[in-house]
């Protein structure tokens, strides 16, 4: 008997754009799917490849899972182009969903997560191995409409692509299997294990819209054979990519005008000057262009793996793995004008343009023993471990509270997130006799600890240095102040969870199958979570079956959320007035006078009902109707602005703050929705092979039973802008086409993709609500491999050059340099060529 322990890991809407060649090319590849699916070739089936992920039995593919999983080879991620997961994954599956076009200062500070069917990032889990990661220690915030609103997730960026073999997502709640956080499902990426062989490969690509430096792409990998059947592979990821600075001339007054009496006078807004003041003979002259910040950052980021086991005897598998990840991303911030009362004049006569830069660092890993013996099963006892620490830098600045003694660069503070969890899992087949094949048992045990931490910025980046305003019309006045982390603030919470899982599968006969989940978990700060999941299959005919899920589930509130503390200034648009907000942990004594009190976890009841259809050995149509109920949603509050008088008396003591934020279990949500994933290959002989694929996903996604706010008699605590990130900013629907053509050595892909409508306003107090038109997206990718294991390819990501529609409200455009929304699905780069090229040992 072969030992299972060798498995690694367990408002106004713009004209719609016209019917376009995109969609030319999607109505072929239906065509060809539906010509593919009359046909019934003879090779090996597609979607049979074992699962791991929602289950522990060791005989269930994608198509006999209970509940929707969908598996994407190393192949599949390679001929998308991305440079990153985040990306493949996104122009794979119909019912994943991450916008890659983010602009700064988000785009730097903000991770490269996934969502599922819509929802927050932090409502999927994700997995490597099997094993949880370590979330990012950055807490999405700043100036929305920004995706993740609010969330603390996991930095898809920081898992190499060279290290996957291939990514398994279940699309459905999982909390009775895997605890906290998979409540819209899970995300699980296998990594390689190669006991010989390697390649090393390059890239090399540009944007339409031509960056100063191209973007490009260094990997490799290289496995080797340990004693005892095992192995090590080892591998790296380097990857440097810039886009073109674009966006609209900075408008805003530069320097001081002069009154009818020749005093200065500073003019907080964009030209044109007021009627009356005379401009500074050097405005004229200054170059509006010189800075354009509306684009995303440039990154430099690197990755290493490793993935190990090693079978001292039949009955023995010792493993290790791990992935070590650094990324710097330097993004372009608002423009900070010469007369500024926060500029100092002797250092920046021009006023200043200043960059964010962020630093990543993750380093996670896992080490473990599996044990197989028959008549008890196998046990699997592992320690996983994680760490992901970030700082950020804004360069060239100045704190004008120490005039022209004040550093031109400061680090303005970070976040250090740390997960570590012990765990026993033990499965075993247990005979039962009027089971068509062994109950599949499964139980399991675990002890995690995780910790957050705020870090302080260096001294200069927080601290008041005395100096007054020396000129101006302000002259001898408080500059204000920067907004990095005060000592004070850099604080630490932590907690313990405790956790039991007990989980039965198996098949009654030959067309029923099922399975049942009972998850407990403790956890210190706030009590116990439990959730139960039931599913089931039936099976018609071979051809046909129907499967169902039910069950319930939860995500603790993360640490980042607890202990939010930030601040930061912006300058409002329009009026050019720079408005200084902060955030506060729950248990701070201005958030709990405001109405903060401490975080529940969120719960969920998840149901899912589909169909799968066989139409032929290699053809498959899978459809899957959900919908979910998320009570006491986590979102950030509403913005207690110092106009309010209760506000301003709790807010005297924070020099410079207009607005407070915290976050608050603050609505429902109800998602429902439909996915479908028609899958064919026809094989043509002589002429090769066609792989094609047809998938769809619409949610609808509403919010409900909105919490009131208490304190100022509003009708609500949250923000607008954290309801509307749950209702509007993903896409309603998405459709992926796609066509692989294999002949000999050489492979081709085409693949289509059209987002649906989302919705943005920059700001909730006077919604200036804009709905963006569908957006159609064409890919091509070819590779030629020649016998010598050397392969070259190249391509091309939004080939016809799409973008997504301009903002049309100028209140929505960010500092009226914008052109795009942050939303954009695939940004506004436009098309990308890339060039290929590698080597196989």
């Amino acid at each position: 008997m072969t030992s299972p322990i060798s498995r690694n890991g367990l408002g106004a809407v713009p004209p719609h754009k016209p019917f376009t060649v995109h969609a030319v090319a999607a109505a072929a590849m239906l065509s060809m799917v539906q010509l593919a699916t009359a046909q019934t070739p003879n090779s090996a089936d597609l979607g049979e490849t074992v699962v791991v992920v929602g289950t522990t039995r060791t005989d269930i593919t994608a198509l006999q899972s209970t509940a929707p999983v969908d598996q994407f080879s190393r192949e599949q991620l390679e001929a998308t182009g991305a440079v990153n997961l985040s990306e493949a994954l996104q122009r794979l599956s119909p019912s994943l969903h991450f916008p890659q076009g983010a602009v700064s200062p988000m785009g730097a500070g903000n991770p490269r997560s996934i969502s599922l069917r819509g929802l927050s990032p932090e409502l999927t889990l994700v997995l490597v191995n099997g094993k949880r990661q370590v979330a990012s220690a950055n807490v999405t915030t700043g100036t929305p409409p920004v995706y993740a609103y609010g969330s603390q997730t996991v930095d898809m960026q920081m898992i190499p692509l060279s290290a996957v073999e291939r990514v398994e997502v279940l699309r459905d709640g999982a909390s009775a299997q895997y605890g906290s956080d998979a409540i819209a499902g899970v995300v699980n990426v296998i990594l390689k294990k190669r006991p010989r062989g390697g390649q090393i490969s390059a890239s090399y690509g540009e944007f339409s819209r031509r960056a100063d430096k191209p973007t490009t792409g260094l990997q490799g990998w290289h496995g080797f054979a340990l004693p005892g059947q095992g192995h090590l592979t080892l591998g790296f990821d380097i990857e440097h990519s810039a886009h073109a600075p674009q966006g609209l001339p900075n408008q805003n007054i530069n320097y001081f005008a002069t009154n009818a009496s020749g005093q200065p006078v500073l003019v907080n807004s964009p030209l044109p000057l007021p009627a009356g003041l005379t401009p500074d003979p050097r405005e004229d002259a200054w170059d509006r262009s010189s800075h354009l910040w509306g684009y995303p950052p440039s990154i430099r980021s690197y990755a290493l793996f490793a993935n190990a086991a090693w079978s001292p005897s039949e009955a023995w598998e010792v493993y290790a793995f791990g992935t070590a990840g650094y990324n710097r991303k330097r993004a372009g911030t608002n423009h900070t004008t010469a007369a500024s009362n926060q500029n100092v004049r002797e250092l920046f006569p021009d006023g200043i343009d200043p960059f964010t830069i962020v630093t990543s660092e993750q380093l996670t890993g896992a080490v473990g023993a599996k044990y197989f013996e028959e008549s008890v099963g196998s046990f699997d006892l592992s320690l996983n471990a994680g760490r992901f620490v970030k700082s950020t830098l804004s360069a060239p600045t100045v704190n004008a509270s120490f005039g022209v003694n004040s550093p031109t660069s400061l680090e303005t503070g970070g976040g250090d997130n740390r997960l570590a969890a012990l765990t026993l899992d033990w499965v075993k087949d247990i005979p039962v006799s009027w089971l068509r094949s062994p109950l599949t048992l499964s139980a399991g045990a675990g002890l995690r600890h995780e910790r957050f931490e705020n870090v302080a910025g260096e001294y200069h980046s927080w601290a008041d240095g005395g100096v007054l305003i020396l000129d101006g019309p302000n002259a001898g006045r408080f500059p204000q102040l920067p907004s990095g982390i005060r000592p004070e603030e850099a604080t630490t919470v932590s907690r313990s969870v405790r956790s039991l899982y007990v989980q039965a599968e198996g098949s009654l006969n030959n067309k029923v199958e099922g399975g049942v989940a009972l998850r407990a978990e403790n956890y210190s700060d706030f009590g116990s979570a439990s959730s139960v999941r039931g599913s089931v299959r039936y099976e018609f005919v071979p051809a046909f079956a129907l499967r169902a899920t039910l069950g319930t589930g939860y995500r603790a509130p993360s640490l980042g959320q607890i202990n939010y503390t930030t601040g930061s200034g912006g300058v409002q648009p329009l009026t050019g007035v720079t408005v200084k907000n902060k955030g506060f942990p729950v248990d701070h004594e201005v958030a709990k006078a405001l109405g903060a009190q401490a975080l529940k976890p969120e719960r969920s009841v998840n149901l899912s009902l589909g169909a799968v259809w066989r139409q032929a050995p290699e053809h498959s149509l899978v459809v899957d109707l959900f919908a979910i109920d998320i009570k006491d949603r986590i979102a950030l509050s509403d913005d207690f602005n110092v106009a309010d008088p209760i506000v301003a008396a709790l807010l005297a003591p924070y020099r410079d703050i207009q607005i407070a934020r915290f976050f608050t279990n603050g609505f429902d949500v109800r998602s429902y929705g439909i996915d479908l994933v028609q899958k064919s290959r026809l094989q043509l002989g002589a002429a090769g092979s066609l792989d094609l694929t047809l998938g769809y996903s619409r949610v609808t996604n509403k919010v409900r039973n909105v919490r009131p706010n208490t304190v100022t008699g509003r009708d609500r605590l949250v923000n607008l802008q954290a309801i509307w990130s749950i209702e509007d900013y993903a896409p309603r629907d998405k459709l992926i086409a796609s066509a692989a053509y294999r002949l000999g050595a050489l492979t081709s892909t085409v693949a289509v993709r059209r987002y649906g409508s989302y919705s943005e306003s920059l700001s909730a107090t006077a919604p200036t609500i804009q709905t963006f038109s569908p957006q159609w997206v064409s890919d091509l990718d070819f590779v030629y491999r020649f016998g010598n294991g050397v392969h070259v390819g190249l391509g091309a990501k939004n080939l016809f050059d799409s973008r997504p529609d301009e903002q049309i409200y100028p209140q929505n455009s960010r500092l009226l340099q914008t052109n795009y929304s942050n939303l954009s699905p695939e940004g506004f780069s436009g098309r990308f060529v890339y060039v290929k090229g590698g080597v196989t040992f």
